[in-house]
């Protein structure tokens, strides 16, 4: 019995260390694991963030979401040494976040936590009007800047001219303020404005032959370079204006637009500034007279300036005054849903008194001058499209 007994000691010995050995002899897995914990701005877990695994040697992507806890775990993973790591939370924003060069070993665990930051995202929003059929121009190579009526009644102009407006594009300058600009260094006489597609070009003297009030404006184009043939008898560069037409809705608008050295105190220096004033009241009214089919739009400024003049005998009292007027009268009519026809009264009468007086020039030498008038515009619109 005691030698059985022995013997079953010997095979129970003999059994066990064949397994231990058995047991050792069995390989390690090969593959590792990464975990961790993904938080908010305020290390708060967050909970749903995307995690994404990736190894380009290895060809390997392994996707995963956060649970509760913020935490995540992907295993089996190969051993490599180019691991990526990228996190992010749709939705939610947050910037995403990608580390990179993260090893990888067999039977261990990669410990690595992502805290995610609130992005900053510009906006640039373009939006058109419908019927604007000149949002996106794919054959403009030029230099082209556009002002709204939007832009305009927002602008703190001192004057109410649109040569004001026109000076604001770049390369655009009006240094002796004659309303003829100065376009990236060309003569003024090469300049050419369009209103409602007529020509604003005096044939004679190359300069502007008529004014408008910035109110009469619906939306200015100004073309520094890249002029297309269309616009043709000018070797400088261009405006296209296009004035503001009635609608359904009657509108009615008064303003006043004065200045006067009554508003000014004495400067710095103490001396007093000689007498001035500027007093311009303007009235506009649109509507229309048959609904979807026939609309007008009115307006008239008066235009009352007395402005001082340096003599040269030094005598500040002399005053240069500019009386006038600047009238526009459009009607518009809807004769089809292809053709339109509008009729156009522009009228800017103006006197100028005391002209060519200056600190060189001797009062004697002043003189008086008339310009401006009535320009008549009749033109029609189709739309020509194949059946």
């Amino acid at each position: 019995m005691r030698m059985k007994q022995r013997w079953l000691l010997v095979l129970f010995v003999f059994l066990a260390g064949f397994g231990l050995a058995a047991a050792q002899a069995v390989p390690a897995t090969g593959t590792g694991t990464m975990a961790g914990m993904i938080t908010d701005p305020q290390q708060l877990p967050l909970p749903g963030a995307t995690v994404v695994v990736r190894s380009a040697s290895l060809g390997l992507e392994e996707a995963v979401m956060t649970g509760a806890d913020g935490k995540y775990k992907i295993t089996d993973l190969p051993p490599a040494t180019d691991y990526e790591l990228q996190v992010s939370f749709p939705g939610g924003g947050f910037s995403a976040v990608t580390q990179e060069r993260i090893v990888i070993r067999a039977d261990r665990v990669t410990a690595e936590s992502v805290q995610l930051f609130e992005s900053i995202v510009e906006k640039v929003i373009v939006s058109a009007k419908q019927n604007d059929r000149r949002v996106v121009d794919l054959e403009q190579i030029g230099q082209v800047t556009e002002f709204s009526a939007e832009f305009i009644e927002g602008l703190p102009l001192l004057g109410r001219n649109y040569q004001d407006i026109l000076n604001l594009a770049a390369g655009v300058s009006d240094s002796d303020n004659d309303g003829n600009p100065n376009v990236l260094g060309a003569r003024a006489e090469n300049f050419k404005a369009i209103i409602d597609g007529v020509s604003n070009q005096d044939v004679l003297g190359g300069t502007f032959a008529s004014n408008l009030n910035n109110d009469t404006i619906e939306s200015v184009e100004v073309i520094q370079t890249g002029g297309d043939a269309s616009l043709g008898r000018a070797s400088g560069s261009f405006a296209r204006i296009i004035t503001k037409s009635g609608s359904n809705d009657f509108e009615g608008t008064f303003t006043l637009s004065l200045r006067s050295d009554l508003l000014d105190g004495n400067g710095a220096t103490g001396n007093e500034e000689g007498d001035y004033q500027s007093i311009r009241p303007a009235l506009q009214v649109s509507g229309a007279l048959v609904k979807d089919k026939l609309w007008y739009f009115i307006t008239d400024e008066e235009i009352r300036d007395d402005i001082p003049i340096n003599t040269l005998t030094g005598n500040n009292t002399l005053i240069r005054e500019l009386n006038g007027r600047r009238f526009l009268a459009k009607l518009t009519w809807q004769v089809s849903s292809s053709n339109k026809l509008t009729a156009q009264l522009r009228d800017d009468p103006f006197e100028f008194t005391n002209l060519g007086i200056g600190s060189l020039v001797l009062p004697e030498a002043g003189f008086t001058q008339e310009q401006g008038g009535p320009i008549y515009n009749v033109s029609m619109e189709s739309v020509f499209s194949p059946r």
